[in-house]
């Protein structure tokens, strides 16, 4: 999930040209209307938050993350924009890890914050709170490719040293012009 999209206090409805305040969903409602968009389909979910594991193929595999923090949107009367992976992912993170790694497949994360700053303007409340943590779990796990979102800009950064991990921050389909990236699997 995004960050407007769970217990979201300014859910909206669109009828024509007209706008209406409609019912905000919770977490079960999410996974109901996702369900056949891979929550169906996961191998390992996580305890704590929305996050899930797929396995599109035998070689490659989704880890579906949920960085969103929407416990407090309610009282605060909007979503928070800031994300962050608690410790009890990061340990199902390693787990899915190691599953992988026994059958010799590679992970790639899906998650909708960004892990590194992608510009030097916007990314306070865009960038993973604890993304230097998260950092150290995803090298230890070799995990380098990350696909996020949230900042509605195409754009790659690398992490520093070796073996850098590679944020592709993919654009949004509600800014124009549309653009998309292929990735290639070799």
């Amino acid at each position: 999930p995004g960050n407007h999209d769970i217990l979201n206090p300014w859910a909206r409805g669109f009828q024509g040209e007209d706008q209406y305040v409609t019912d905000m969903i919770d977490a079960e409602d999410f996974i109901s209307i996702y369900h056949d968009f891979g929550y169906e389909e996961a191998v390992s979910k996580d305890k704590s938050t929305l996050s899930y594991l797929v396995t599109p193929s035998s070689d490659l595999w989704l880890l579906m993350l949920d960085t969103c923090i929407y416990d407090f949107n309610e009282m605060m009367g909007s979503p928070m924009t800031n994300g962050e992976i608690d410790q009890d992912t990061l340990n199902w993170i390693k787990e899915c890890s190691e599953m992988a790694g026994k059958k010799h497949a590679q992970i790639a994360v899906v998650m909708h914050h960004n892990l590194l700053d992608h510009s030097r303007v916007v990314n306070s409340g865009f960038t993973l709170d604890n993304n230097e943590k998260v950092l150290e779990v995803f090298k230890s796990q070799k995990l380098n490719l990350i696909l996020s979102g949230h900042i509605h800009i195409q754009n790659i950064q690398l992490s520093e040293g070796e073996d850098p991990i590679y944020d592709i921050a993919t654009s949004a389909l509600s800014v124009y012009p549309v653009q998309y990236g292929i990735l290639k699997h070799s």
